[in-house]
């Protein structure tokens, strides 16, 4: 009997001496929250832990494939010049809002295919106004090479394009493609000379393009810009 509640005692002096749990700390990849993902292993990534326990991975060769409204972070905004382009009409279509995000490697150039890097590295910031805002995708097309997709369901995300893009003439084609008429607000892509550190955008400069659709436009375009890096 006295043994037994030796026991219990003890028992419940170790549960006392346990330390209290800890609180749910968030997981971010390139800015964007991954808390959903599971066996995942990041190699050469660079890793940082905030005074909360949240950990944001760095990692330009790993791309967060958003299939779901989750990303809940909000880059810089900022205005600037717009540039011109063509503007072509076509076909539309409709996507879904389906599960969580997934993680893959992004396909980038090798340097010697691009030509020699520019001095300054860059950003592209993409914003939408509320989720699924402006109903358009974009195709972003960098000196012939497809840089990003940017589905519908993307609400934020922060892009280095540093790898597609060369000193001197750089031709950059975005293409938007109206996937539903049922949304509203805007999407807007901004690019700036500066890079992304411990989770946060670091910009150096002035903008260098400002795009933007808005839920009111129906057509599909494609605007083509060339851009002069040194």
């Amino acid at each position: 009997m006295f043994r037994r509640i030796g026991l219990f005692v003890l028992f419940a002096l170790f549960c006392l001496a346990l330390p209290p749990k800890a609180e749910a700390r968030r997981v971010f990849l390139n800015n964007v929250p991954i808390n959903s993902v599971r066996n995942q292993t990041f190699s050469n990534v660079t890793v940082k832990i905030d005074a909360m326990g949240n950990v944001y991975i760095t990692g330009k060769q790993y791309r967060v494939k958003i299939q779901g409204p989750t990303a809940n972070n909000t880059p810089p905004a900022n205005t600037g010049t717009n540039n011109t382009g063509t503007n072509n009409a076509g076909n539309t279509g409709n996507t879904g809002n389906t599960a969580a995000p997934t993680v893959g490697k992004v396909m980038v150039p090798a340097r010697s295919e691009v030509g020699p890097a520019p001095s300054d590295k860059y950003v592209l910031l993409i914003q939408r106004s509320q989720a699924r805002a402006s109903g358009y995708k974009i195709h972003l097309n960098v000196n012939g090479r497809l840089a990003r997709k940017i589905s519908l369901n993307v609400e934020q995300d922060v892009v280095d394009i540093t790898p597609f893009l060369k000193k001197g003439s750089n031709k950059i084609v975005v293409e938007a493609f109206k996937v539903t008429t049922k949304a509203n607000g805007s999407l807007s892509l901004k690019m700036y000379p500066g890079h992304i550190e411990g989770g946060q955008v670091k910009i150096k400069d002035d903008m260098k393009l400002d795009y933007a659709r808005k839920s009111a436009e129906m057509d599909n375009f494609r605007h083509i810009y060339t851009i002069y890096l040194k």
